[in-house]
């Protein structure tokens, strides 16, 4: 018992010692009555915001981790399984990038879409973007550097990418099948 009492003492002891080892800012004025003229006092106030980058490319929420993978799929129409086509998926793929630490580099990297031992190469996609302030980047490329919107750190920008497959059904005929790959698209500090 007599060694629980000590334990309380000594830590409100140490908690004592810590709480005043940084006095705040105090004053005193005096003088005779009706001739005081009132005390002031300072005190910092500080907020530290710590940094971060979001992304959040497809559905989804933008400050929240996890989800889904969205999929942009392409049915090329039987008239067009033998010809130069270009096709255009319907669904734009929102976009939307958020950070507070300045310049940022955004890229892409992916592998060409394969079925078996058949591949599309990815220079066949092309994307266009509904905002130019942020673009696709180009896949497997040097990641483009995007710049602050708002003040001199923070990045808030939305758009709708539309993708289009090139077909070439003629030139480079195609095995019946899904192709399919991965797309990685990545926001950091440069």
């Amino acid at each position: 018992m007599n060694r629980q009492v000590w334990k309380v003492v000594a830590t409100a002891f140490v908690a004592s010692i810590t709480a005043t080892s940084a006095f705040a800012e105090s004053k005193i004025v005096t003088g005779t009555a009706g001739t005081t003229s009132g005390a002031s006092a300072n005190l910092k106030l500080k907020i530290v915001i710590p940094e971060f980058i979001a992304l959040r490319v497809g559905t989804g929420q933008i400050y929240t981790n996890g989800g889904q993978i969205d999929e942009v799929v392409f049915t090329v129409p039987e008239d067009s399984a033998t010809s130069n086509t270009p096709i255009t998926n319907s669904a734009p793929v929102a976009v939307h990038l958020v950070s507070n630490v300045g310049s940022v580099n955004f890229g892409s990297s992916g592998s060409a879409l394969t079925n078996g031992d058949e591949t599309i190469a990815l220079s066949q996609i092309s994307v266009n973007s509904s905002n130019p302030s942020l673009q696709h980047p180009v896949f497997n490329a040097t990641a483009t550097t995007l710049t602050p919107s708002s003040g001199t750190k923070v990045i808030n920008a939305s758009t709708n990418w539309t993708f289009t497959y090139n077909h070439q059904g003629t030139d480079t005929p195609l095995g019946a099948g899904s192709f399919t790959t991965l797309i990685t698209y990545t926001a950091a500090k440069p």
